[in-house]
């Protein structure tokens, strides 16, 4: 079988595949660096901070920039950068954890929808919208209210918010997969749903899960900053942008530096995502670079 019919067999034409390496590059090469920024600040917190990002000092509160507090303290005397390098992690590990409960339950969730018969498929999809009309900050704040404010509970109900919106977009892509020639070759050639799903279904949805991860993902930081702010995400004394925003507005009249960096952190992260996702979804759809 020659290159060009493998390609096609797969559901993948040349110009299609062509299409997806030009699109999108400008926007992944900027979120790209702005992603690496992010995680070069979680890794390096792992091993080194300017000063200990829990230790007060109330003779030195809401100190300037200077060479031995770079970008100033809080109310409390806490070193405001190593704070921010430590508080990275939070929002990356909240990400990962979201994007990871989602998609487990919101991935065969679609799948199963789409290739179960259009009855079992509709109730599935219909349950499906009935978790999706429910806020995922709403759920986030009911279990924080019965079980405590921590990261484990943020994680869970930011995942189960996420995965009705995963599983659309897998039936979605399912749908389209399964009327493809190969894919009725394959189901007349006897070959079951777990064969059509692993062999035919993942593959060729990977691009649009790929881009509703990255979506997912700044969705999660920005709602982990949300959880922190009101009090209801990572307790301390874990440093969270969110709770450096809730400090911060106290001595905002005097200390406006204490909310700008902080503010800044969770604005460069979301924006990083977001260009990251538009930038892949150029890449893997190639209906983009047609409608331009």
């Amino acid at each position: 079988m020659t290159k060009r019919s493998s390609e096609t067999a797969n559901g993948i034409t040349p110009t299609a595949k062509n299409t997806r390496r030009r699109g999108g590059t400008p926007l992944i090469i900027a979120g790209s660096v702005l992603v690496a920024v992010v995680l070069m600040m979680a890794l390096v917190s792992v091993v080194w901070t300017p000063q200990s990002p829990t230790a007060t000092n109330a003779v030195n509160r809401l100190a300037s920039p200077s060479a031995e507090h770079w970008l100033g303290t809080d109310g409390l005397g806490r070193d405001i950068a190593s704070m921010l390098l430590v508080g990275s992690r939070v929002p990356l590990l909240v990400g990962l954890g979201t994007v990871g409960v989602g998609f487990a339950i919101g991935v065969p969730l679609g799948i199963l929808a789409a290739m179960t018969d259009r009855g079992a498929g509709t109730w599935v999809m219909r349950g499906n919208d009935i978790l999706q009309a429910f806020p995922a900050l709403l759920l986030a704040i009911v279990l924080a209210a019965i079980f405590g404010p921590s990261t484990v509970t943020a994680v869970i109900a930011l995942g189960l918010g996420l995965a009705p919106g995963v599983a659309r977009v897998a039936r979605s892509g399912t749908l389209q997969v399964l009327s493809r020639e190969y894919a009725l070759a394959a189901r007349a050639a006897g070959r079951g749903p777990l064969f059509l799903a692993i062999r035919h279904v993942l593959p060729n949805i990977r691009g649009i899960l790929i881009v509703q991860a990255t979506v997912g993902f700044a969705i999660a930081i920005l709602a982990e900053a949300a959880l922190s702010y009101l009090g209801l995400g990572t307790p301390p004394p874990a440093a969270s942008w969110g709770r450096m925003l809730q400090d911060g507005q106290a001595v905002l009249h005097n200390a406006p530096l204490t909310i700008l960096w902080p503010g800044l952190a969770v604005a460069v992260s979301v924006l990083g995502f977001n260009l990251l996702g538009d930038g892949l979804r150029d890449r893997f759809d190639p209906r983009m670079e047609v409608s331009r």
